[in-house]
C-alpha cells in the first residue's frame, strides 16, 4: 500500500501512531512481537518510508478505479434489473458496448477491476512487483482504448447495425426464460416490442418453436400469458428498430467513455513511470 494510505491507517513516520487503527490492531493482535514480512510490517515500512509518495495519488486512483470496475461489473452481471430500474439508458449504453465493442463486458470489467486492485494493494513490499502490475494494468487499459478508438474512428452505422442484429439473434436463439432479468424481457417490456422484427422471430427459439411467446411480449403481462396469447394480445412492433434508436441516441456517451479511458490510461502510465523510477 502506498505511503499515504498507510498514514491514513495510522502508520506514521516513527511507526504506528498512538490512538490510531494501526496501534490498536498491533496491540490486540501482536503485542510487542510484530512478525516480519507480513502485511502489517509492510504497511509500517511504507508509512515510515519517504519513498513512493509521488505516485501515491496514482495508486489510490488505480484502487478506486478497480473498485469501480468491480462494482459496475457485479451490478451488470448479477443485478441488471436494479440498473434498469434506476436508469434504463445506462442499461442500453452498456448493451451497446457489449454488442458492438467487447463481448461479455461485465466479466471483462470484473477481471480488470480485480487486477487493478491487486496492482495497488498486494505487491506493496516490492517496487519492482508494483511496477510490473501497473504496467500490465496499463496494457489492459491501452488495449481497451485501441479497440474502442478503432470502433469510433471507423464508425459505420450499417456495420454496427449488423453487429447488433447478430447479437440479438444469438440472444433470442438461446433465450430460456429462466430469469426475468434477461435482455429480451427487459427490452420487450420497456420498448413495447416483440421479437427482432416481429413476434414470428420467436419460432427460431427452441422453447417457443411451438408458437408460444415469452410473457414479456404480452400487452397485459401475467404469468404464462405467452402460451395462450393471440396476435392481438402481443406487441406488434419489432425490437430491433427501437433498440437501434436507443443506442444511437447515446453515441456521444460512447465518445465520453473513450475519453475517460484515455485519461485513465495516461494517469496509470504516470504511475508506472514513478514506480519504475523508484525501483531503480
Amino acid at each position: 500500500m502506498c505511503r499515504c494510505l498507510a498514514k491514513m491507517c495510522g502508520f506514521g513516520s516513527l511507526g504506528p501512531e498512538s490512538g490510531g487503527f494501526a496501534a490498536s490492531y498491533q496491540s490486540c493482535s501482536y503485542g510487542g512481537d510484530t512478525p516480519s514480512g507480513g502485511w502489517f510490517a509492510c504497511c509500517q515500512r511504507r508509512g515510515m518510508s519517504e519513498e513512493g509518495g509521488s505516485c501515491c495519488c496514482c495508486s489510490v486512483l488505480l484502487f478506486i478505479l478497480g473498485a469501480l470496475f468491480i462494482s459496475t461489473g457485479v451490478m451488470f452481471c448479477y443485478y441488471p434489473g436494479l440498473v434498469f430500474s434506476i436508469e434504463p439508458s445506462v442499461y442500453y449504453n452498456f448493451s451497446f458496448l457489449s454488442f458492438v465493442f467487447i463481448q461479455n463486458l461485465d466479466k471483462v470489467m470484473l477481471s480488470a477491476g480485480v487486477f487493478m486492485c491487486l496492482a495497488s494493494l498486494l505487491p506493496c513490499c516490492s517496487s519492482c512487483c508494483m511496477a510490473f502490475f501497473h504496467i500490465i494494468t496499463f496494457i489492459i487499459i491501452l488495449v481497451c482504448i485501441v479497440i474502442m478508438g478503432i470502433a469510433v474512428h471507423s464508425f459505420d452505422r450499417e456495420n454496427i447495425n449488423v453487429e447488433i442484429k447478430e447479437n440479438m439473434e444469438n440472444k433470442l436463439k438461446f433465450f430460456d426464460n429462466k430469469t426475468e432479468e434477461s435482455f429480451w424481457n427487459f427490452i420487450q417490456q420497456d420498448l413495447k416490442c416483440c421479437g427482432i422484427f416481429n413476434s414470428s422471430d420467436w419460432q427460431e427459439n427452441t422453447l417457443h418453436s411451438n408458437g408460444t411467446m415469452p410473457d414479456s411480449c404480452c400487452l397485459n403481462i401475467y404469468k404464462s400469458c405467452g402460451k395462450t396469447a393471440g396476435p392481438g394480445d402481443l406487441f406488434s412492433a419489432g425490437c430491433f428498430p427501437l433498440l437501434e434508436e436507443q443506442v444511437f441516441s447515446y453515441y456521444l456517451v460512447m465518445v465520453m467513455v473513450l475519453s475517460f479511458f484515455s485519461v485513465t490510461g495516461g494517469l496509470v502510465f504516470c504511475s508506472c513511470c514513478c514506480q519504475m523510477a523508484s525501483a531503480q
